[in-house]
């Protein structure tokens, strides 16, 4: 019993031992695996260093660039993208050009415009809008192209400034039927009648002020209005042109007045001078004159230079008169 003891002791010490054998050979196999992998990238490392280096060196001696600031991958993406946008906007320019119509569209469209006919409103309910007329009167034929003229910027000027209704108000319209025959119809059965509808609407008791218009056409409507635009515009011009006139006649005679004032100043500041300068002159002259008159009323302020000896002046107009002696003794003895 010892014996086989001992011999199950050292199986089992030998199995325990082959097992630790088993640990440690795996353990040295990781470890030489780990030991590998390490190296390999170290290897890759010193590679990727020595690769750098080239490139640095390969970029001193200005050979080759690094591929790390090339931009041309980013240039060739920009061009591409622009090319792609040219392309489109060419692509868009074929679009838009568009074919020239054929004969048998034209005869269709003559042809869709010759039955046309044209209504005239000449009282539009008020505060109406275009889409109100439309859907009022789509009920009763098909309708093309709807004007309405507004009324005067005056006139809702001072409704609005006096506390009126703020809405946009029209005075006429034009209305073009589809079909001229539709057209007549509609005029018949509706002018001077209500527009009707519900109680409760707003235009139920408004009557329609219609007027067929025999050969007149949507085209002869945008001629009217086209000219008339005209007309406004070369008034306007007009006036414009007048006022810039009057003004600067205006803005002339206002020139002229002033430039006259400023003349008229000058030649009173001249007259100024004058007298003032004839006032001092006159009175320099005067006390010239007045220290004349003194040096000779006080001849001690006059200095003698030198003496002349003066004959006495004749008289050459009187004559010597001869008297008898008798008249002068006579002429004595009275006046003694």
């Amino acid at each position: 019993m010892d014996d086989i003891f001992n011999i199950h002791e050292s199986e089992s010490e030998n199995e325990e031992f082959s097992d630790e054998e088993e640990n440690i050979n795996d353990d040295d196999d990781n470890d030489e695996n780990d030991g590998k992998e390490n190296d390999d990238n170290d290897e890759n490392d010193v590679d990727n260093e020595n690769d750098i280096n080239d490139n640095d060196k390969k970029n001193t001696n200005g050979n080759v660039k690094d591929n790390r600031f090339n931009l041309s991958q980013f240039n060739d993406v920009d061009d591409k993208d622009e090319k792609a946008k040219e392309e489109e906007g060419e692509d868009k320019k074929k679009k838009k050009v568009k074919k020239p119509l054929s004969e048998n569209k034209i005869k269709k469209f003559n042809v869709q415009h010759q039955k046309t006919g044209v209504v005239y409103l000449s009282k539009i309910p008020p505060f109406m809008k275009p889409i109100k007329l439309r859907h009022l009167l789509s009920r009763y034929a098909k309708i093309g192209r709807i004007y309405l003229a507004a009324e005067d910027e005056k006139i809702a000027h001072r409704r609005k400034k006096y506390g009126g209704n703020r809405k946009r108000n029209y005075t006429e319209g034009w209305v073009e039927f589809l079909d001229k025959r539709e057209a007549k119809l509609v005029v018949k059965h509706l002018n001077n009648h209500i527009i009707g509808g519900k109680k409760s609407s707003w235009y139920h008791d408004d009557i329609w002020n219609m007027k067929y218009l025999h050969g007149f056409k949507w085209i002869h409507l945008t001629e009217r209005i086209a000219y008339e635009k005209a007309v406004r515009a070369q008034k306007l011009k007009a006036e414009m042109a007048q006022a810039s006139r009057e003004s600067n006649v205006i803005i002339r005679n206002v020139e002229k007045a002033k430039m006259i004032e400023s003349m008229e100043k000058r030649k009173l500041e001249k007259l100024q001078d004058n007298e003032e300068s004839s006032v001092v002159k006159k009175a320099k002259v005067s006390e010239s004159n007045s220290s004349n008159n003194d040096s000779f009323q006080n001849p001690e302020t006059i200095k003698i230079i030198r003496k002349y000896k003066q004959r006495k002046p004749v008289n050459p107009e009187k004559k010597t008169e001869v008297i008898n002696p008798k008249q002068k003794s006579v002429l004595s003895k009275i006046f003694s």
